[in-house]
């Protein structure tokens, strides 16, 4: 496919291909997400699922961001809808906390896009301060105590609609 690709990936062998390439820096970061956003507005719901796979294999904000704008145009019931909530559901991994500070960390995000991350984050404290022994919370609340300085600006720049209670960390 080059840096250019001349067509868009449709089969889960040509969406593998392009990832490869895309971390193996032989496609860029405008290329990828151009392309990525072609797949995501496609008419054809199996090149629309390729997008979403392409984006779940790439961790990064940029990525975070079209899977949480994605989510919110799909309807709630759609087999696309399902398949952004997982992804985005990947998210709340513990592995995954410093790149939800990094999508909170931006200058402004969408509305969508904040609700997401903070619901996702809201996801990956549950579950990875309540299923786990004393030892691992302790390592995963020093995790999550990074998030109080972003989430109170956040509550200082968005207002009382994201009020955290930060205090509780």
């Amino acid at each position: 496919m080059g840096n250019a690709p001349t067509q868009i990936p449709t089969t889960r062998a040509e969406t593998d291909e392009f990832v490869k390439q895309y971390k193996q820096h032989l496609v860029t970061d405008a290329t990828f997400y151009n392309v990525v956003k072609k797949m995501l507005a496609d008419s054809h719901t199996d090149v629309q699922q390729q997008g979403l796979y392409a984006l779940s294999k790439t961790d990064s904000v940029q990525s975070f961001n079209l899977l949480a704008t994605q989510a919110q145009s799909n309807q709630t019931s759609s087999p696309l809808s399902q398949t952004t909530q997982q992804y985005l559901d990947e998210y709340s991994q513990i592995n995954q906390v410093t790149m939800l500070k990094s999508v909170l960390s931006q200058s402004s995000p969408a509305a969508g896009v904040l609700a997401a991350a903070v619901t996702q984050l809201g996801n990956s404290v549950q579950k990875n301060l309540s299923t786990t022994g004393p030892s691992s919370q302790s390592g995963n609340l020093a995790k999550f105590k990074l998030f109080v300085p972003v989430l109170t600006q956040l509550t200082q720049n968005t207002g009382p609609a994201l009020a955290v209670r930060h205090k509780e960390f």
